[in-house]
This record gives structure tokens, C-alpha cells and sequence, in this order.
């Protein structure tokens, strides 16, 4: 009786010490579940950011689409209709940069054609051939902080014939344009003056120079040119042009004489996104003279960023 009085306390004893252990298990399971949740939510968290962040590298290096309006082929007629010639332009490709000029006769004959080139977006050198491709005449432009600086003109042969050469202020705006003969020799020169960053009047003077005239430019609300005369050095009226608009588009030049004699006039008329579809020259009497229609183009031009 007294080892079975002293057994039953050993075996609630043993019975609780091989009870206990049973719940450290459960403990470890959950504490390696939490972990491994963790763990698994901060991997889904760092490949959603490094997701993003290739996304947004991927956005931003993403080529950019711009639409520009080119003008595809300009045709010319005479005051009774019948067509005289016509121009079609090429673009080089995925930019708004013109490359080539092919003129056409109403027969859709070549009679001529203007090949450009260009270095870093500037036009450099235009080239005009004849209807058998032989070079008729060529011209270089050089640039100085994107200005054009000279205007070369030379024959078949490469002589030089004439030379434009410009000078800016520090603003960028033509300050001089003078011109020279196949030698090297000025002829005369322009210059120009400012107000208000608009130019407001164009001297022109020979060789001697000696102002042989000059032009005054009125402008009106918004900038826009609403008139330019022209005056001799003693300072009489020799002739003037006036600027007229509608929907803040040009719609109508008319040139005058001094006496106010109406001499031309030159119509525009226009599409619905404001691009010149038809220019009219008409004479003294209001008789059209010859008209231009152009034919446009939207392209969209994909530019790389970065």
C-alpha cells in the first residue's frame, strides 16, 4: 500500500513532465510560420518595388510621339487656272527635316530638283539640278551657337558668286546682314533695330555706306505686323505694304505705292488647323495673277529620351 500511496505522485510526476513538451512544437511551428510569412511578404514587397522601379526606368526611356503638320506638294497656277508647275517635298525619315524638292511641269516632267543636307539638324548644303541631273548651282550655310553666320553661293563649278554674311546680338537677333560679290567684295548691308524684342526698322546701305532707304514696322495687338513702310533718305514715302488678319491667321497683303496707289494684293486661305492650303496673287485690278495650293501631311515622329 505504501509503494502505490508513493508511486501515484510519481506518475502525475511523469505524467506531467511527458505532457509539457508537447506544447513547444506548436510554439516553434507558429514562430517559423510568422517568419516565413514575413519573409515572404518582404520578397513580394522588394520585387514590387524593383517592379516599379523598372517600370518607371522603362516610362522614361520610352520613346516620345510628337505630330507635325509637312508639307507634302505645292502647286502653282496661272490667273486662268490651268496648272503651271508643281513642287513635291520629301522628309527624311521619323523627322520633320526636308531632304528633297522634285518640280514637276504639267506633264509630270522633272524640271528640277533641290537635294539638302544636314549636320546635327542644321541645314547645311543645298544642291538645285536640272531635269537631267546635272548640278545647276549649289549653296553652304555655316552656324555659329545655332545662328546662321554665312550663306554661300556657288556655280556648277564651284566658283563663288555671292555671300551672305549676318551678324546677332546677344539676344540672338539679326543685328547685320551683309553681302558680298564672288570675290569678296561688299556690295551693301542691312541692318536691323528693336524694340521691344520686335524689329521695328531695316536700314539698307551701298556700298559707300550711304543709306540708300529705309523700312518702318508697325505692329498691333499681339504682336502682329500690321504694316511696313518703306522710305527714301530724304524721307519720302516710296512704298507700303499693309497686314491684314482674321482668326489671328494673315489673310491679306496689299502693296501700295507711295502715292497710295494699291499695286498687289496676295490672299491666304486656310484649313481648319490654320495651315496655308491656297495663297492668290492679284494684280492692280483685283485679276488673279497665279495661285499656290498646298497639300499637307501629319506625321508622327518618335524621339528617343535620355
Amino acid at each position: 500500500m505504501k509503494y502505490i500511496l508513493f508511486l501515484i505522485p510519481l506518475l502525475f510526476v511523469f505524467a506531467g513532465c511527458s505532457t509539457l513538451p508537447d506544447r513547444e512544437p506548436e510554439t516553434v511551428t507558429l514562430q517559423t510560420e510568422e517568419k516565413d510569412s514575413a519573409r515572404i511578404e518582404k520578397e513580394k514587397a522588394t520585387h514590387t518595388a524593383r517592379s516599379s522601379t523598372e517600370e518607371e526606368k522603362r516610362m522614361q526611356n520610352a520613346p516620345v510621339s510628337t505630330e507635325v503638320t509637312l508639307l507634302l506638294k505645292e502647286a502653282r497656277y496661272y490667273g486662268n487656272g490651268k496648272l503651271d508647275s508643281y513642287t513635291v517635298f520629301s522628309y527624311m525619315e521619323n523627322s520633320p527635316l526636308l531632304i528633297r524638292e522634285e518640280v514637276y511641269t504639267p506633264g509630270d516632267v522633272l524640271y528640277e530638283s533641290v537635294v539638302y543636307e544636314y549636320e546635327d539638324g542644321l541645314r547645311t548644303r543645298k544642291h538645285t539640278y536640272t531635269a537631267d541631273g546635272r548640278l545647276d548651282h549649289r549653296r553652304s550655310f555655316v552656324y555659329r551657337d545655332g545662328l546662321l553666320t554665312n550663306d554661300a553661293l556657288y556655280d556648277e563649278n564651284g566658283n563663288p558668286q555671292t555671300e551672305s554674311r549676318y551678324e546677332y546680338d546677344g539676344s540672338g537677333r539679326k543685328r547685320k546682314w551683309s553681302v558680298f560679290d564672288g570675290s569678296g567684295i561688299e556690295l551693301g548691308y542691312t541692318t536691323y533695330e528693336y524694340e521691344d524684342g520686335k524689329n521695328v526698322r531695316i536700314n539698307i546701305y551701298s556700298l559707300s555706306d550711304a543709306l540708300e532707304k529705309y523700312s518702318i514696322i508697325e505692329y498691333g495687338q499681339g504682336g502682329r505686323r500690321l504694316r511696313e513702310s518703306f522710305f527714301l533718305p530724304d524721307g519720302s514715302l516710296e512704298k507700303y505694304t499693309v497686314y491684314e488678319y482674321e482668326r489671328d491667321l494673315l489673310s491679306c497683303e496689299k502693296y501700295y505705292t507711295g502715292k497710295k496707289e494699291l499695286v498687289r494684293t496676295v490672299r491666304y486661305g486656310y484649313d481648319e488647323k490654320g495651315n496655308a492650303t491656297e495663297v492668290q496673287y492679284l494684280d492692280a485690278r483685283g485679276d488673279i495673277e497665279e495661285t499656290k495650293k498646298n497639300t499637307y501631311s501629319i506625321r508622327t515622329i518618335l524621339e528617343q529620351k535620355g
